[in-house]
């Protein structure tokens, strides 16, 4: 379903996904009567993009709009007194989303006449990036921190904390968090000389508790020296939009802030991408090629030569968020895929629908978008009778036709429009896996039971194909589908085909692209 590269975009244009703005608003200034206060949304990256035309300010006082207050400066007064000041930025993106971001608020302003210090002091957060777990690296952020009178850049120095106690061997910008850190708060230390002389630091607020990693956590310590610092076989971004090409000996790419993108050389069909609720990985396909390469904090992926389908680099916050999703919910997007198709989903597309139901694309949006692909209209051509679809889809779904009281009611629902194509889909499906009827007798219930297991036992070769082999060849999908009568010798044999296609899709030379899933599903059938 993903063969039309206009298509695709069409689609996602429908589904209306939405990349959130990373990076905060600060405010330049002290807030002390009489001084002004500069709004800076200057570290905000948004994949989706800014309308600086829609760009507006709001000051707040206490969390409250400030009457009139609406330029990107704000000149503190005296009705401030005891109040915390912050800034709310606003803007649409150029996906038509309304963004709103809120600044920290600043220490409260104090009395009218309070004199400045003698020696003004450091202000402006001390951000820091990354997540505060086991295995993931902290980088200080201090680019919106500014003075006066200016930094010695030549001697500013860093001291990590846990729980506020200074961690020996922590001085470098990075630091990588350990077992040690387990259920501490970390922070850090940002200390120089003012171009007076004078020293300065600043503490930044601490992260959240490091909780404590669970068993299937990918951990990336290994890339770190003794003392916490990473080593050659980490690269690392900046703040803003980076480009980072994968080279030999490297381990993992970590791209902070901004749009990062993570270069592969070659052909997308020489590489697999591992897809991870913790962890993001491509692995090359070559003996000797670049091994497996760890990515954080990246959002596009370039190969020297992309498939057409992602229209240029591939766009992780399109494709990769169904890592998100639960087992029930990922299980109910290849089940409208056999019930639409009768084939296995292909990676690509399951990795496109995924992540629209995770951002919130309901399942009935889902169905209504799935009626109107060209695959649909080429497996149902116009002129396809309500019961032709119908009797279909009840093969596609239970592998055998309703019987004809339930047949005759849902084709004259589907007739009268009372209950849309769509809408039959779900509603079989629904039935598939509905509470056991016992009130119905033994023979209902037992083909109730027949019917749970012959589903069940599509979704798992769907997911088998699609999930954990990554694979997307769509001919090769249906190919694996069709081998399924419900025994289970067509188990096997669909598995075996899935295992041989798999190996063909391995090969460097004129392999496939790979998109596996882990960590969502079970892996149904031994390799």
């Amino acid at each position: 379903m993903f063969n039309d590269l206009t298509e695709v975009r069409l689609m996602e244009q429908e589904v209306s996904y939405n990349n959130t703005p990373k990076g905060p608003v600060t405010i330049l200034g002290i807030a002390y009567v009489g001084e002004t206060l500069i709004a800076r949304p200057n570290g905000i990256g948004d994949a989706d993009g800014i309308d600086y035309s829609t760009a507006t300010f709001q000051w707040l006082r206490d969390g409250q709009e400030i009457v009139g207050a609406t330029s990107a400066t704000y000149e503190v007064t005296s009705e401030d007194v005891g109040t915390q000041i912050s800034i709310r930025y606003s803007y649409v993106d150029f996906g038509g989303t309304l963004e709103i971001l809120t600044s920290d608020p600043e220490p409260a302003v104090p009395v009218e006449g309070t004199p400045l210090p003698d020696d003004s002091a450091p202000y402006n957060p001390l951000i820091v990036l990354g997540d505060a777990e086991v295995g993931e690296t902290l980088t200080a952020r201090p680019n919106a921190v500014t003075d006066p009178n200016g930094i010695d850049q030549s001697t500013v120095t860093y001291k990590w904390l846990r729980d506020g106690e200074p961690i020996s061997w922590a001085t470098n910008q990075q630091y990588t968090v350990t077992e040690a850190d387990i259920d501490a708060e970390i922070s850090v230390v940002y200390s120089y000389l003012d171009l007076l002389g004078n020293s300065k630091s600043l503490t930044s607020n601490p992260k959240l508790e490091v909780p404590v990693p669970s068993p299937d956590d990918q951990l990336v310590s290994d890339d770190a020296g003794e003392n916490g610092d990473l080593d050659a076989s980490v690269l690392m971004g900046t703040s803003g939009a980076d480009t980072l090409t994968a080279i030999s000996g490297l381990k993992e790419i970590v791209g902070l802030g901004g749009t990062d993108t993570a270069v592969f050389a070659g052909n997308q069909s020489e590489y697999s991408l591992i897809l991870g609720k913790s962890a993001v990985s491509v692995s090359d396909h070559k003996l000797f090629g670049l091994g497996t390469i760890l990515l954080d904090d990246v959002e596009l992926i370039d190969f020297g030569t992309d498939l057409d389908v992602f229209g240029g680099p591939m766009n992780l916050e399109v494709f990769g968020g169904h890592t998100g999703l639960s087992r029930d919910a990922l299980e109910d997007v290849v089940e409208v895929y056999i019930a639409y198709f009768n084939r296995a989903p292909d990676a690509i597309g399951l990795g496109f629908w995924g992540t629209a139901f995770a951002k919130g694309l309901s399942m009935e949006d889902m169905a209504r978008l799935f009626s109107d692909q060209a695959e649909t209209r080429e497996a149902y051509p116009e002129g396809t009778s309500n019961l032709a679809f119908a009797t279909t889809v009840y093969n596609n779904v239970l592998g055998r036709t309703p019987d004809d009281t339930g047949l005759s009611f849902w084709v004259d629902a589907l007739e009268s429009g009372s209950v849309s194509r769509d809408q039959f889909i779900l509603k079989v499906l629904e039935g598939a896996k509905a509470e056991l009827n016992m009130s119905a007798g033994y023979e209902f219930m037992m083909q109730q039971l027949a019917d749970r297991a012959y589903l069940e036992n599509k979704v798992d070769i769907g997911a088998y194909f699609a999930v954990h082999k990554g694979m997307s060849d769509v001919e090769n999908a249906a190919e694996v589908m069709a081998l399924y009568d419900g025994s289970q010798s067509s188990i096997n044999s669909a598995v075996r085909a899935i295992e041989e296609h798999y190996q063909d899709a391995l090969n460097p030379y004129d392999g496939e692209f790979l998109m596996q899933l882990v960590g969502v599903l079970d892996t149904p059938f031994a390799s």
